[in-house]
C-alpha cells in the first residue's frame, strides 16, 4: 500500500484544524502504564 498522499491532522481546541498537519508522531506504550502519543505539528 502506498502512503503517497496520506495526511494526518490533529484537532486541538482554539487551533484551526487545517493549520495542524501532523509532521510526525510516536506512540509509547507499556503494560500497566498510560500511553504517550508525542505529535509534531
Amino acid at each position: 500500500m502506498s502512503s503517497e498522499g496520506l495526511r494526518f491532522t490533529l484537532s486541538v481546541d482554539d487551533i484551526v484544524e487545517m493549520a495542524t498537519a501532523v509532521v510526525s508522531f510516536r506512540l509509547y506504550q507499556h503494560h500497566c502504564t498510560p500511553f504517550i502519543l508525542d505529535v509534531d505539528i
